[in-house]
């Protein structure tokens, strides 16, 4: 079993919105909702922690549902991290999935192959192959190219053994920028990449708020 710790505590100022992006709504539900629906299908989810703003609990805390022994809710910290390890320190599950609320189109199968791969070795997480052409850009000109071949954009739910991810964003003394690379960084451990869905998008701008409409409009 495992403890899904859904991230809802960001602030989105780049989506152009005058709110939390996570209530953005499309066919009148809002995308972390969307995120509940998909994993409360899971046959190994145990419970639900939401890390919610200062700003936005009360109104979690008021919806009927999260109020069920399911759900867990939780204040965010100052960073990402912070916001993660406050989520753990709530769970009960040996084995934890960490989830960014604004990936509203995530599906049950992959998260529940993150968790099984957890269970196999220790950490896990969703990625996508890199198709395009890399570049690193200095002072506005092109100044190297990278190799894509070995190259993945990191998705989430990213999964963990509950005490391994706790001890090392216990232990990490500078920002980092997701989980597995905080269990790395302390204890050089590999994650294993579970293969995911391109269509898994993270809403940061605007144009993103398009796309996810299209996205879950046509599921």
């Amino acid at each position: 079993m495992f403890d899904f710790i859904l991230l809802l505590a960001g602030a989105g100022k780049r989506s152009g919105l005058s709110y939390n992006k996570i209530k953005y709504q499309v066919n009148n539900i809002a995308l972390y909702q969307y995120v509940i629906e998909e994993v409360k299908k899971s046959k190994y989810l145990d419970k639900i922690i939401l890390v919610v703003s200062k700003e936005d609990y009360q109104y979690f805390t008021d919806i009927k549902e999260y109020q069920d022994k399911r759900f867990i809710i939780c204040l965010g910290g100052k960073e990402r991290q912070d916001s993660v390890l406050n989520g753990i320190r709530k769970a009960c599950s040996d084995i934890v999935l960490v989830h960014d609320g604004a990936r509203a189109n995530v599906r049950c199968e992959d998260i529940d192959k993150v968790y099984e791969s957890v269970l196999k070795y220790d950490v896990a997480c969703l990625g996508v192959k890199e198709k395009n052409a890399i570049k690193r850009v200095k002072d506005g000109f092109i100044r190297e190219s990278i190799d894509r071949e070995d190259v993945y954009l990191m998705q989430t739910p990213q999964g963990a053994k509950k005490k391994l991810l706790e001890e090392a964003l216990e232990k990490i003394d500078h920002v980092v920028y997701d989980d597995v690379q905080a269990i790395k960084e302390v204890f050089d451990i590999d994650a294993y990449l579970v293969l995911g869905r391109e269509d898994n998008i993270k809403v940061t701008s605007e144009e993103d708020l398009e796309l996810i409409e299209y996205l879950l409009k046509r599921r």
